[in-house]
């Protein structure tokens, strides 16, 4: 089995040692989400409406059913929701990375509808609500208006509905791999060689199916040289092939067997 080498570009800084709430010189505001919000607030506005903060390692931002008091724009690290059952079982929504928008789940009712717990050392920029639609008013933005249309299910829509029912592992985990590949672009980050942010347990649960499951595929997919996995880090040497794989609509034999 071919190791994989971690280089520097599969890793990413946290980078929470900056904290400014400058949002001109933010090395996040390519890719953040409320852009286009601040493309119309004064720079002295910004400055009092965004204001950063550190989200250790397991911490919470909000739980379900907390009223909705700010906004959490993600400046470094990661995050998961999630919501529990009926039944009591945890049933993860979500993987957000740095330039998403944490909270709008709340805009409905003013009342959380998930949690949002930190997966790795983070920063963050909180906006409060009450600062945040005095302004809207004052500048006649409609981003506030964007967000509840949204209601912070931008990625998870078309996941649900057109792979999390295929029945194809295989396939489920292509896709998810390609995900976060695409994230990891678009944010400057090496889309080929990335480190995993959540664990193995917290994928088998987003993607439905069980650990055991997970890391099988895992291993299957470096057996057919589409990727190298050393721990959390993954190496996707044939795109073409995990793009062809995430269209699987069963499973190969040696998976079902």
């Amino acid at each position: 089995m071919a190791q994989m080498i971690v280089t520097e570009s599969a890793t990413r800084s946290p980078g929470i040692s900056y904290l400014g709430s400058n949002c001109a010189v933010c090395t996040t505001r390519r890719v953040c989400e409320a852009k286009s919000l601040l493309n119309e607030l004064p720079d002295n506005i910004q400055m009092q409406l965004f204001q950063p903060r550190i989200i250790k390692t397991g911490k919470h931002l909000f739980h379900a059913g907390d009223e909705l008091t700010t906004f959490y724009i993600i400046k470094s690290g990661a995050f998961k929701t999630y919501l529990y059952s009926e039944s009591g079982d945890e049933f993860i929504t979500g993987f957000h990375m740095p330039g998403e928008v944490l909270g709008a789940d709340g805009l409905g009712d003013h009342k959380h509808q998930l949690t949002a717990i930190a997966l790795d050392s983070s920063a963050v920029c909180a906006i409060s609500i009450k600062k945040l639609e005095s302004e809207v008013k004052r500048y006649s933005s409609n981003w506030l208006m964007k967000q509840a249309c949204l209601g912070g299910h931008r990625e998870n829509q078309t996941f649900f509905v057109s792979i999390r029912n295929n029945t194809s592992a295989y396939a489920r985990i292509a896709y998810f791999l390609l995900k976060q590949s695409h994230d990891h672009k678009v944010r400057g980050y090496s889309g080929k060689e990335f480190k995993l942010d959540m664990k193995r347990n917290d994928i088998a649960n987003y993607l439905g199916l069980t650990i055991e499951t997970v890391s099988r595929t895992l291993h299957c997919l470096q057996e057919d040289k589409m990727i190298n996995v050393n721990g959390r880090y993954i190496g996707i040497n044939d795109m073409h092939g995990l793009r062809a794989t995430a269209g699987m609509r069963s499973a190969p034999e040696r998976l079902s067997a």
